[in-house]
């Protein structure tokens, strides 16, 4: 026997051992019997690669995990569960739609030769790359494939329950994570995804209950990890450094930053406990980031006069883009007055929600509404009546909205209840007021009006300026000329060159499309600004529209060279290129990186299918424009752009179908994707169904000025031309001067 075969005779005939112990998560176990043999990244590429990979990442190595994944791949890149695995990781530098088509091409080439349960592996893996795309009713339709190829795989029912959860449909997904433990009892990923649905059901007793019996039972890492988050919640500071020592007795593999994390955590521990002394000590192990910053800040304080408060404020999960109305409910349920979250987001939600629709909401259902500017002062004046109150932030094309539930003056940090994530979080007082030049921050405070009294001494830093605000941004709403005129001389007679006051003469020149006016006060806020992300990119935004087009590639460039770029600036680059046709690599190479940062997004997923289509990819380009569209359903350009692009591949009918279910699935709040659907059927001359949808449409929404526009110029196809300027005539209430005869101009043409 040679050398070679000695050397990998203990690894081969220990394998089927492992997989037992694997199943069984004895990850210890498996330690004490490999330690001393081969390093895990020396194992022979196949099987021993695979279980070498899936050790690592019990133990404790993500890291090296992947590497394994990918060596095994390139070792036999003609075996499909190899390739699996690797393009499992492929999502960390690839786009989806990429990961899409090669999950497909593997699929074409091999499925004929799959095992069931590998089949079914791609189809869930694929079902979740579309739901992460929020193409849902594809990724249900290859779940139920997957249930009828491998009806007993428990994998299955795993990312079902995902899947479910990504689409908020929570009792659903705790169904199918009960399916998945009955089939497999204590299989950690179904037991891991039957402790988060749990926690979205707010059942977090029975949460860690499961948690604390599984790491009993086990020897896995990740139960630590779960419980100290769960445990931290409560402030149980005790349970979760026990909960650390079990993550890392667990983990002989963590990597330093792994490392580090696990000290920043024992720090917030020993921080809680009064042990400031232990807390420098794990926090000196960052050299960087948000424990540096609190290791300074509690050495500076360590001796200070110093109070923490937080107040006890319930978790209401939002779905997507409704992070404003589950804080309102959230605080709605602090102050006795529970309201329904999903209720809100019909009266005030659609595809995010302005700042003068919260405050609308809160003072139609009785609330006495006070809007500041975010300081410390004013948080721990509230804070200390036991007052929380709204918190919106900003980053660079995106804003969201969470409670402000404490604070601590020895660390300088807000306390802060997210509807994202089911864990408390913290964010220093100092970063966020210097994050916000403009808006402020902006706090919202609202409280049942009997409860006035606890206000008394305290001062809402420029609520004047944020009351006047509010009524310009009603008046706009409702096209009120005059008010939106008092409105904004309100504000400039409070404070001229207050930087919500100059960004609110923007909103008013967009409304009134005098876009010169909007790039001048861009410019002169950028100047006072100039490191504002927010601010760079509409300043640079209004810059484009104001220059020639080697003027706009000079500007583009400059912004995509900065040591830190937010990836809106590649796609717009990207953008730019698309417009020359020699250009077409160039544009394509920046959408990618631009959809790359951001995991996915529709403005650069609607880019690339432009550019898709320009080098003649037409099936890529259509998918694409579907991504778009599924991605940012509150836009109708996208999905008017899909169905457009369907024709020339021969696919309306599909897209019709994708545009039905759509129209089913958000037409509950706004009658834009009705007027996409009746006209998507105008444009295959079926009148029949455009003027049935259209006319359906009205019945829900009688007052909608764009949906009346809209059947107003239909109604001469449709047979009823003495009827449009009635319907013309309805609108002109709802819409603004300039809509109004914008569209009679239209219609007398």
């Amino acid at each position: 026997m040679s050398t070679a075969t000695l050397e990998l005779c203990p690894i081969e005939e220990i394998l089927g051992e492992l997989d037992e112990l694997i199943k069984q998560d004895k990850m210890l176990t498996i330690w004490k019997k490999i330690k001393d043999l081969k390093p895990l990244a020396e194992w022979k590429p196949g099987r021993q690669m695979r279980m070498a990979s899936l050790i690592a990442n019990r133990l404790g190595n993500r890291q090296l995990s992947n590497v394994l994944d990918y060596k095994n791949h390139r070792a036999d890149r003609e075996n499909p569960k190899w390739a699996l695995y690797h393009q499992f990781n492929r999502i960390r530098f690839t786009i989806v739609p990429e990961v899409i088509k090669s999950v497909d091409s593997i699929l074409e080439k091999y499925r004929d030769g799959m095992d069931a349960e590998l089949l079914a592996d791609y189809l869930v893996y694929k079902a979740w790359l579309l739901a992460s795309l929020k193409d849902f009713h594809r990724a249900n339709t290859l779940i139920a494939e997957a249930k009828q190829v491998a009806p007993e795989y428990a994998w299955v029912y795993v990312e079902a329950s995902d899947i479910l959860e990504k689409q908020d449909r929570y009792e659903e997904a705790n169904e199918e994570a009960d399916k998945a433990l009955a089939l497999r009892p204590n299989y950690h990923a179904a037991v891991l995804r039957k402790e988060m649905v749990l926690f979205h059901l707010n059942r977090d007793d029975e949460a860690i209950a499961l948690l604390e019996k599984m790491n009993g039972e086990s020897e896995h890492g990740i139960y630590g990890t779960r419980l100290q988050y769960r445990y931290s919640e409560r402030d149980e500071t005790e349970k979760m450094l026990w909960a650390l020592d079990e993550y890392e007795r667990y983990s002989p593999l963590l990597n330093k930053k792994d490392k580090k994390w696990l000290a920043g955590r024992r720090g917030d521990c020993y921080y809680l406990q009064g042990d400031f002394k232990k807390a420098l000590s794990c926090y000196s192990q960052h050299e960087k980031g948000f424990y540096n910053r609190l290791h300074d800040l509690l050495e500076k304080n360590i001796d200070a006069d110093c109070s923490r408060k937080k107040l006890d404020v319930a978790f209401v999960r939002q779905h997507d883009m409704t992070c404003a109305p589950a804080t309102l409910a959230t605080l709605s349920q602090y102050y006795g007055d529970p309201k329904d979250h999903l209720e809100i987001a019909d009266a005030i939600c659609y595809e995010g929600t302005p700042w003068h629709k919260e405050r609308g909401w809160a003072e139609e259902n009785g609330f006495l509404v006070y809007e500041f500017k975010f300081t410390e002062a004013v948080t721990k004046a509230l804070i200390d009546r036991e007052l929380p109150f709204t918190l919106g932030t900003h980053a660079v094309t995106s804003a969201h909205l969470q409670a402000c539930i404490g604070y601590d003056d020895r660390l300088g940090v807000a306390i802060i209840r997210d509807p994202t994530h089911r864990h408390y979080g913290e964010m220093l007082f100092e970063e966020l007021v210097k994050q916000h030049p403009v808006f402020g921050p902006r706090g919202m405070l609202f409280i049942p009006q009997d409860r006035e009294y606890l206000l008394e001494g305290i001062e809402f830093e420029d609520q004047l300026i944020y009351d006047s605000r509010h009524e310009l941004m009603k008046a706009v709403d409702a096209h009120d000329e005059i008010k939106m005129q008092e409105a904004m001389s309100t504000m400039k007679a409070i404070a001229d060159d207050h930087p919500l006051v100059i960004n609110s003469e923007i909103r008013l020149a967009h409304y009134r499309n005098d876009y010169q006016l909007v790039h001048q006060l861009y410019h002169k806020l950028h100047q006072r600004f100039p490191d504002d992300g927010g601010l760079e990119f509409d300043y640079f935004h209004s810059s484009l529209r104001q220059s020639t087009r080697d003027k706009q590639l000079e500007i583009a460039l400059k912004a995509v060279s900065k040591a830190t770029v937010d990836p809106v600036f590649y796609a717009e680059l990207g953008d730019l290129y698309i417009e020359d046709m020699r250009e077409l690599d160039k544009a394509e190479f920046y959408l990618n990186k631009s959809a790359r940062f951001t995991f996915s997004n529709a403005r650069s997923m609607a880019s690339l299918a432009q550019c898709k289509y320009r080098k003649n990819e037409l099936q890529e380009s259509l998918e694409l424009r579907r991504y778009a569209s599924c991605q940012n359903p509150g836009w109708e350009g996208y999905a008017k752009q899909y169905f457009h692009y369907a024709g020339e591949l021969g696919k309306e009918d599909e897209v019709l179908e994708f545009l039905r279910q759509r129209t089913e699935d958000q037409g509950r709040i706004k009658s834009s994707s009705w007027i996409t659907l009746s006209q998507c059927y105008e444009r295959v001359n079926d009148d029949k169904s455009a003027k049935q949808v259209a006319l359906q449409a009205l019945e829900k929404f009688p007052q909608d000025g764009e949906l009346l526009v809209h059947i107003a110029m239909s109604c001469h196809s449709w047979g009823q031309g003495d009827e449009a300027e009635s319907y013309l005539d309805r609108a002109k209430d709802s819409l603004s001067e300039e809509d109004w005869h914008a569209s009679s101009g239209r219609l007398a043409r």
